[in-house]
């Protein structure tokens, strides 16, 4: 398994170093499979806060609908659109997988066919990474309507999902949105990245529960 994850990565460097592709070895995917590990950990601390918020919010509003009707509101808003994001980033993930079940599997978890085959048609942007992208957007612009232009989290929100803004790389290139996102084109990067992404949701309504119950 090891020479013939070598004798890949050879071939893969070869071919694919003028595209910036991504060259794991095994110790690389080792990392980002312990990230995943840490991003899920801290995921479900998040989500047993918010579950206990937001049973909180609906027992003041039952009490007080005047003075927290609309924050139970926003709170309803954010965590519908949060769990419809998780449902697809699940599907995508299990999309993304299901050839590499096996984590010590290094050879299938460098594999980078399959970002061709799931978020890219003829060099744009898939049906599949399209839709996760409106879906994001969505969000977003959600969010911005419901958030104060001086909190943090407008600000946050404003540098996790809006889809539409570049980042210069290390270069001084442009980068879209996605193409940032999904720089690492291996299966363990695409993972990373979904994972990641659904941590930045996690946090994104753990803060907001946080600056509505203290």
């Amino acid at each position: 398994m090891k020479y013939k994850l070598t004798f890949l990565l050879v071939i893969s460097f070869l071919l694919f170093s003028c595209n910036n592709i991504i060259i794991h070895t095994e110790k690389s995917i080792v990392s980002l499979q312990d990230s995943i590990k840490t991003y899920k950990k801290i995921k479900i601390d998040y989500r047993k806060t918010i579950n206990f918020k937001t049973i909180k919010i609906n027992e003041l509003n039952e009490d007080q609908p005047n003075k927290y009707g609309q924050l139970k509101s926003k709170s309803d808003i954010i965590g519908k659109n949060i769990k419809n994001l998780n449902l697809f980033i699940n599907l995508l993930k299990e999309e993304s997988s299901k050839n590499s079940l096996d984590e010590k599997n290094y050879d299938a978890l460098s594999d980078i066919t399959i970002y061709d085959k799931i978020f890219m048609e003829n060099k744009i942007l898939s049906k599949r990474a399209s839709e996760l992208k409106e879906k994001i957007d969505v969000f977003y612009k959600t969010n911005k309507e419901m958030l104060n232009s001086n909190s943090s989290l407008y600000i946050y929100n404003e540098n996790k999902f809006n889809t539409n803004r570049f980042v210069i790389d290390k270069n001084g290139k442009e980068i879209d949105y996605m193409n940032s996102k999904l720089k690492d084109k291996s299966v363990i990067g695409v993972l990373y990245y979904l994972e990641k992404l659904q941590l930045e949701l996690e946090t994104f309504h753990f803060l907001f529960m946080n600056s509505i119950i203290q």
